[in-house]
This record gives structure tokens, C-alpha cells and sequence, in this order.
């Protein structure tokens, strides 16, 4: 997975702190090392939408007619596409900058991001058997411990059905240290090109075998198809790993990191948020000449992220639906966006993180991770 010249490439070396300054350097390099995803606080808000969208495509009514209330009905997929590369954006911007080497490192970067989960996983399992229980299920109590040790899915659905998430996320989970020294090769030998790159690759492997069926069977994508290339665990792994790229961007744009240079110096940052920060802007003419200099790039940075919000509002709502899709189907057309629109997704994610902004909340919040 990872070419043995990227996999031994060390991390960049800082520069000594000067003397009488140790503790304040040690203080933010633990503040770097802890960056909490708190900080964003558009992720939080997206993913509690992305939430109640889910919910309602459960239980909400599905009748025949245009697609503007039916199309955010069926096409919940893409919501568990933005839960996926959002999963890939929080845990590199919580774990981008820490060194994940070693046993008990390692065991507790496990701990940390998978303990919460699987505890919850579990509470919601027992649950479910509990309640079908009730009502006159009969269970195997080995299928039931295979469910248990996360094994049952890659073959049959478990008692909690939307569970299934958990399963396909988890060997993104488990893999992160390994994937994130193939994000760090494709930044160490191309930067931002190379991240670019990457991300390109890893669309390709996600949405190329849809397009790939789409195009054999005549434009009809069966609802099995479907299912293999969201449920099965290992499907997700391309768009999780899309948006740890995503966020491997976004890090470089950090005050201090590679790419703030570079976007200070040729006024194009790439990360921006679309409102500059006015309580540092003085009234004098300088200042005033300064803002002007950044606030076209800085707007065209949010106007992006708009487009990347509106790319993905008008798959929803206005595209057609296939006429023979049934309930909570997803067949004909409909399974390319499964993976489709995934780098809009991260491209969300990446244009609306304001380095400055997430900077300071950062620094506000404290620490810990979503």
C-alpha cells in the first residue's frame, strides 16, 4: 500500500525554539498535536443535517412524483457519503500532526477513536435483539457473537441494521495509520499537487466501478450492485481516505504550516473562509489596501464551497428518478452517486475550513476530537 521510500520519509523537522523559549514551544507543539475538531464547528452543524436527513428517509412517506421531496427521501446515500469522507476529514485533522508509532500510541489512538463507537455499537445491538426478541425472533448465538466481533456483515445483515455503517468504516478506522503515510508520500513528493493527485486516484477507485457497470448493463446498476459497493466494508475506504487528503490540505494551510507561506505570498490561499477576520483590520490606508488585496480570494474561496454545497443540492432535488426504482431502492442510475459526488464533499470541507479561524478555536477550545 505504502512504497517503502515514502514509508521511512521523516516527518518535517522544526526549527530549535530560541533559548528561554522551550516551555512555549513545548506548549504548542502539544497544541499541535491535539488539533480538536471542535474547532470546526460547520462540520458539527453539517452532520447533525446530514442526521435528520437519514431519519427521514426512514420514516418520511415515498410517493411517485417530481423528485424535489422524493429525491431527499431516496437519495440518502449521499449523506452517508458525507458521513464517510467527513470521518476521513476529522480523524486526519485530529491526528494529521501526531506521530502514531508504537505499540501503546497506537493502542490509544485506537482507543480514542474507536472505543466511544463500538461501546455504542454494542448497547445498540442488545438493544435490538432485545425488542425483536419481543416480538418472536429466534437467534443463533454464534451469529449473534459474530455481529459482536464485527464479522457478520461481511456476509449478512446484523439485528441492528444501520449498524452496518460501523462495519464498513471500521477498516478505514483501523487503517489510518497506514493510509495516512500513503497521503503523507503523495504531500512529501508533490504537495499540494500531489494531494490533488491522490484524491483524483482515489475517486477513480471509488466511483470507477459504478460508471464501469453503468456503462456495460446498458445504463441499469442493480440494487445488489449497490449494496456491495456501499455496504461491504471495504467500499468506503477510497472516500474515507479522500477526505484525510482533504484535510492533509486544509492542515498545510494552518498558520505555520507549509502552504500558509506560499498562499500569503501569491495572496491565492487556498483555504479561506469567505468572511475576513474585520477586528484585525485597522482604518488606515494600509490596512485598508491589505484587505482589499485578500478579500477577492478570500470570497472566491467561500463561493467555491458554495458550489461545491449547491453541486450536491441539485443532484438531490432536480435530478429525475429512474421509473423503475422501487422503495428505498437505489438501482438504474441512482447507485453513482453512492461515490459520485464525493470530491464536492470534500471540496466542502476543504474550501470552508478558515485556517485563521480554525486556528483560534482551536487554541479556545482546548483539545479532544468528534
Amino acid at each position: 500500500l505504502v512504497p517503502a521510500s515514502c514509508a521511512a520519509m521523516p516527518a518535517a523537522e522544526a526549527a530549535p525554539a530560541p533559548a528561554g523559549e522551550g516551555a512555549a514551544a513545548a506548549k504548542g507543539s502539544a497544541a499541535a498535536a491535539a488539533e480538536p475538531t471542535r474547532a470546526l464547528r460547520f462540520v458539527e452543524g453539517a452532520r447533525g443535517l446530514a442526521a435528520l436527513w437519514i431519519v427521514c428517509a426512514h420514516y418520511m412517506p415515498k410517493r411517485p412524483g417530481p423528485p424535489l421531496l422524493n429525491g431527499a427521501v431516496f437519495r440518502v446515500n449521499i449523506a452517508v457519503c458525507f458521513f464517510v469522507v467527513a470521518s476521513g476529514f476529522i480523524t486526519h485533522w485530529a491526528y494529521g500532526k501526531q506521530a502514531l508509532s508504537g505499540f501503546w500510541v497506537l493502542c490509544q489512538f485506537y482507543v480514542r477513536r474507536l472505543g466511544r463507537v463500538i461501546f455504542t455499537f454494542w448497547v445498540a445491538m442488545a438493544f435490538a435483539v432485545c425488542v425483536l426478541t419481543k416480538l418472536g425472533s429466534e437467534w443463533d448465538m454464534w451469529y449473534l457473537i459474530r455481529c459482536f466481533f464485527f464479522l457478520e456483515q461481511w456476509v449478512k445483515w446484523c439485528p441492528n441494521g444501520p449498524s452496518w455503517f460501523v462495519f464498513a468504516l471500521l477498516p478505514s478506522w483501523l487503517l489510518y495509520p497506514l493510509t495516512r503515510q500513503l497521503v503523507a508520500c503523495a504531500e512529501g513528493r508533490g504537495g499540494d499537487r500531489g494531494l490533488f493527485a491522490l484524491m483524483a486516484v482515489l475517486w477513480g477507485i471509488s466511483f470507477g466501478p459504478a460508471v464501469a457497470l453503468f456503462a456495460i448493463q446498458q445504463g441499469n446498476i442493480t440494487m445488489q450492485q449497490h449494496a456491495d459497493m456501499s455496504f461491504w466494508p471495504p467500499s468506503q475506504l477510497a472516500d474515507f481516505v479522500l477526505g484525510v487528503a482533504a484535510a492533509a490540505l486544509a492542515l498545510r494551510r494552518l498558520p505555520g504550516g507549509p502552504s500558509a507561506d506560499v498562499s500569503a505570498r501569491d495572496s491565492v490561499p487556498l483555504v479561506a473562509n469567505a468572511a475576513a477576520d474585520d477586528s484585525s483590520v485597522d482604518n488606515s490606508s494600509d490596512d485598508d489596501s491589505q484587505s482589499s488585496d485578500h478579500a477577492g480570494p478570500r470570497c472566491t474561496e467561500g463561493c467555491l464551497a458554495d458550489a461545491c454545497v449547491t453541486i450536491v443540492l441539485v443532484s438531490v432535488f432536480l435530478l429525475p428518478r429512474p421509473g423503475r426504482t422501487q422503495e428505498l431502492h437505489l438501482n438504474g442510475w441512482e447507485p453513482l452517486l453512492d461515490h459520485g459526488l464525493a470530491p464536492a464533499l470534500a471540496g466542502f470541507l476543504l474550501l470552508a475550513a478558515p485556517p485563521a479561524a480554525a486556528a483560534a478555536e482551536a487554541a479556545a477550545a482546548g483539545g479532544g476530537e468528534g
